[in-house]
């Protein structure tokens, strides 16, 4: 084991501590190698010498690909070295085989920390403690510089999500630049801001409830399905989509089925629940 604070060596059991989390506040540079890779043996000691000398600007966590197959196989690694680059929990850049020290040093550069990503972190954990306000101004500086930032778009449309404000949202995904419209997490926030147009300054969720108990009408049921999906409980939205299909397929063209098939996406596209819901509706259309 390494003993210097910028170098680990990382197994299954501590990859999420030494890569997931410290890439959170420092770029990490996960290098996959084994015994009998004479490139290896070049490359590890060129990324250790510039560990120690760049102090801090990334992490360099080796994996013994051999001993550690899983997650040899989790990350794809069909050759070695592979260096894959991790920061803010993401893979965000990768290399393979020996590279010259300037090239290295060029991936260093392009992704060390900088005042935008602490200040994302900052805000991220102030959503994460329902600190809204605090989070908001943190987002809306770094946007201030940087009014294309992905993640700093999709952080602040989910605190105006919170706060039901559509216009606000649909300003922020205005900034989205055309190679960006395909990013996963803005699709998921486009879906979110549907389902809160439906229940903009509309009534809480134990209003609708208490309307549905008094009289089953399609309308409020479709509304506390939407209510239910913003705030990600979608197991309930998915059950009352399914029950407005039942009452009317036609309704609002087809939108139960629609809305069901979105939360699908939001979900992944599978799991139990995904399953579970694609066969209610095979069954309910067939």
């Amino acid at each position: 084991m390494s003993d210097s604070q910028y170098i680990s060596e990382v197994s299954e059991n501590n990859f999420e501590a030494e890569v997931i989390e410290r890439s959170y506040h420092t770029t990490v540079f996960v290098d996959f190698w084994a015994e009998w890779c004479n490139p290896c043996k070049i490359l590890i000691p060129i990324l250790t010498a510039m560990a120690e000398q760049q102090a801090g600007k990334f992490h360099l966590a080796k994996v013994n690909s051999d001993q550690e197959r899983n997650l040899s196989a989790q990350f794809g690694i069909r050759s070695i070295p592979t260096v894959k680059i991790f920061k803010q929990g993401e893979i965000v850049d990768e290399f393979n085989g020996v590279l010259p020290e300037a090239t290295i040093t060029d991936y260093i550069e392009k992704h060390q920390f900088k005042e935008d990503d602490l200040l994302l972190q900052k805000a991220k954990e102030a959503f994460e403690t329902n600190k809204n306000d605090a989070a908001s101004e943190l987002l809306k500086t770094i946007l201030e510089k940087d009014a294309t930032n992905i993640k700093a778009i999709a952080m602040l449309s989910r605190i105006h999500l919170h706060q039901g404000d559509v216009a606000a949202v649909d300003e922020l995904l205005g900034h989205v630049t055309i190679n960006k419209m395909d990013d996963p997490t803005i699709h998921e926030i486009h879906i979110l801001n549907e389902f809160a147009r439906e229940v903009v300054n509309g009534p809480g969720i134990d209003t609708m409830q208490s309307l549905l108990a008094e009289n089953d009408d399609i309308e409020v049921r479709y509304k506390l399905a939407c209510k239910y999906a913003l705030l990600e409980q979608y197991e309930s939205a998915l059950e009352q989509f399914l029950e407005v299909m039942k009452k009317d397929r036609k309704y609002k063209d087809d939108g139960a089925r629609k809305s069901m098939v979105s939360i699908f996406e939001l979900l992944g596209s599978s799991g139990p629940l995904v399953t579970q819901f694609r066969m209610k509706i095979s069954r309910l259309l067939h």
